[in-house]
């Protein structure tokens, strides 16, 4: 047992019997019952009267009604967010601006009065520019 492959085999190659392959020229009682069967299944199949065109058509109408009833709700849904979204959120723009505060007609003490920067106003009509003094 503790010899290798090579070690058993002998010296001289000795003819040893092939297995001799026997042709299969017939068919069996099987085969021919299997090739019928299969033939009368294909003949059984042509044979079939095809679905009509109006059929299938109204068949895909209604397993479409589910999907369409799905996609609407989806829609509907994303309509109402973005309908309640325009609802509750307020941009600064279109807050209303408070009312300007009331200016007193007369002065009351501790009434700091603003006078508005000169440089936002239009400068006056009536002055011209200076004109360049000359060197001599």
């Amino acid at each position: 047992m503790t010899q290798s492959s090579e070690e058993r085999l002998p010296e001289s190659p000795t003819p040893q019997a092939t297995a001799r392959i026997i042709p299969f020229d017939r068919q069996s009682e099987l085969q021919r019952a299997v090739q019928q069967r299969a033939q009368e299944h294909l003949d059984a199949e042509a044979a079939k009267p095809k679905v009509p065109i109006l059929r299938r058509v109204v068949i895909f109408l209604v397993a479409l009604i589910p999907v369409a009833i799905i996609v609407a709700g989806f829609m509907m849904t994303v309509h109402a967010v973005r309908v309640i979204t325009s609802l509750y959120a307020t941009t600064p723009d279109t807050q209303p601006a408070p009312p300007p505060a009331e200016v007193p007609s007369e002065p009351q003490s501790g009434v700091v009065i603003l006078v508005p920067d000169r440089t936002m106003l239009p400068p006056p009509a009536d002055t011209q520019p200076a004109a360049p003094a000359e060197k001599n």
